[in-house]
C-alpha cells in the first residue's frame, strides 16, 4: 500500500470536489457536445490553418508550423513576410477560435463553481501537484528575470542594426553559423538520444519514437496549447473507485 499511498491520497483529496452522482454524470455527458467539443473545434481549426507564402517565385499554402519556422530564416524579408502572413491567417479564423475558447472558459468556470473549487486555476494546480505559493514563486522568478531578457533583446537589436527589435526579428539568427538539418537527420538525432533509455523505466522504443515524430509532422494533426480550462471529465463519477466509495457514505 505504501507505494500507492500518494495516488490514493490524491484520489481522496479530489473526492472533496465531486458533485452528486447525477451531476457528475451530466457533466461527463455534456462535455461531448459542450466545452470539450469546443476545445476540439478550436484545435481542428488551428491545426488545419494554412497561409499562402511566396518563395523562389512560387506561392504555396504552408501550414502554420512551417510559417512559424520561417521566423528563424537568415533573410529579414522572409521573416517579415512570414510574420505578416501568419497574422493574416489568424485573422481569418478569429471568430471560430474566439467563440470556441469563450465556450471552453465558460464551461470550466461553471464546472469549478459547482464543484466547490476556488476558481478554474484550482483544478489545474491540483492536476500538476503544486500549490499557489509554488506557482507564485515561479511567476515571481520569471518577472525578476524580465530585465535580463530585455537587455538581451536590446543587445540583439543593436547587433542587427536596429534601435528596437521588431517581432519578426526576435528569433533571427545572429552570427555565421548556418547549421541545417533535414527531417530525417533531426528525427534520427532524437532517436539516438532516447535509445539508451529503452531499457529504463520509460521503455522508450526507437521505432515508436520515429512513428510519433512522423505523426507530428503531418500538417492536419491537431495541436492544442496549454490551458487551465482544457481538462474535461472523461468518465462518470461511478467509474472512480474513490468517488464510488464516497457516494456510499
Amino acid at each position: 500500500m505504501r507505494e500507492h499511498e500518494r495516488v490514493l491520497a490524491d484520489w481522496i483529496e479530489q473526492s472533496r470536489y465531486l458533485m452528486d452522482a447525477p451531476l457528475e454524470d451530466l457533466a461527463a455527458e455534456l462535455q461531448l457536445s459542450g466545452g470539450g467539443a469546443m476545445w476540439k473545434l478550436q484545435g481542428t481549426v488551428t491545426s488545419q490553418l494554412k497561409a499562402p507564402f511566396e518563395q523562389d517565385g512560387k506561392t504555396t499554402l504552408l501550414p502554420m508550423t512551417r510559417i512559424r519556422n520561417l521566423a528563424n530564416d537568415p533573410d529579414e524579408s522572409v521573416r517579415r513576410r512570414a510574420y505578416e502572413a501568419e497574422l493574416k491567417a489568424w485573422e481569418s479564423v478569429r471568430e471560430p477560435v474566439a467563440f470556441s475558447l469563450n465556450c471552453v472558459k465558460g464551461a470550466a468556470l461553471t464546472l469549478a463553481k459547482w464543484q466547490g473549487r476556488d476558481d478554474v486555476l484550482h483544478a489545474t494546480l491540483d492536476r500538476n501537484r503544486i500549490d499557489r505559493e509554488t506557482l507564485e514563486a515561479l511567476l515571481a522568478a520569471m518577472r525578476d528575470s524580465l530585465p535580463r531578457f530585455r537587455r538581451y533583446l536590446l543587445s540583439k537589436a543593436a547587433k542587427l542594426g536596429r534601435e528596437r527589435l521588431p517581432w519578426w526579428d526576435i528569433l533571427a539568427p545572429v552570427g555565421d553559423a548556418r547549421l541545417s538539418y533535414t527531417w530525417d537527420q533531426a528525427r534520427e538525432t532524437i532517436v539516438c538520444a532516447v535509445r539508451p533509455l529503452r531499457r529504463g523505466a520509460g521503455r522508450l522504443r526507437p521505432h515508436r519514437v520515429r512513428a510519433k515524430l512522423d505523426r507530428r509532422r503531418a500538417p492536419r494533426r491537431q495541436r492544442g496549447g496549454a490551458s487551465a480550462c482544457a481538462s474535461w471529465p472523461a468518465r462518470s463519477r461511478a467509474s472512480s473507485p474513490i468517488s464510488t466509495a464516497a457516494s456510499t457514505n
